[in-house]
């Protein structure tokens, strides 16, 4: 039993809280940077490819909290699935945008092509969406577990 309480720990719960961070790190930022953008000049801006471009992010937090998961018991195919889901379809998007040449300027970014791109990059926004709330779930369910372990 001591072994169970050692596996929802602080170092469990700093790698769930800081996994959760990194993945929500991409997909808030465009967010942030378009309200920043609008107080100061007054536009909206959107960069809808950001979360893709900082997507190293959520890989970072997706591996945490699959460690962090596997380590609390919750098991680890609650993040994976997601995260593996992210990169496949993260791949899957740059694969195609490269093989019609949308990515290298050789084919316009238009038509049917494009529109397979974009809906692959939409996919794996689903997917980094899906991690970022399996991360939150799993803090709870560690830190929920933990409080119940050791009443105050």
């Amino acid at each position: 039993m001591e072994v169970f309480m050692k596996k929802r720990g602080v170092f469990t719960k700093i790698l769930l809280v800081t996994g959760t961070i990194f993945v929500w790190i991409p997909l808030m930022a465009p967010v942030v940077f378009s309200f920043i953008f609008l107080a100061r000049a007054g536009l909206f801006r959107f960069d809808y490819l950001m979360p893709f471009e900082l997507f190293a992010f959520a890989f970072t937090g997706g591996v945490l909290l699959i460690w962090a998961s596997a380590r609390s018991g919750e098991g680890w195919k609650k993040a994976t699935i997601p995260l593996g889901l992210a990169i496949l379809f993260l791949v899957f998007s740059q694969g195609l945008a490269v093989l019609t040449g949308i990515a290298s300027g050789e084919r316009t970014a238009e038509g049917i092509w494009m529109w397979m791109v974009v809906t692959l990059l939409i996919v794996t926004g689903i997917a980094m969406i899906w991690l970022g709330v399996t991360g939150i779930k799993l803090i709870r369910a560690v830190f929920r577990k933990a409080d119940i372990d050791h009443p105050v």
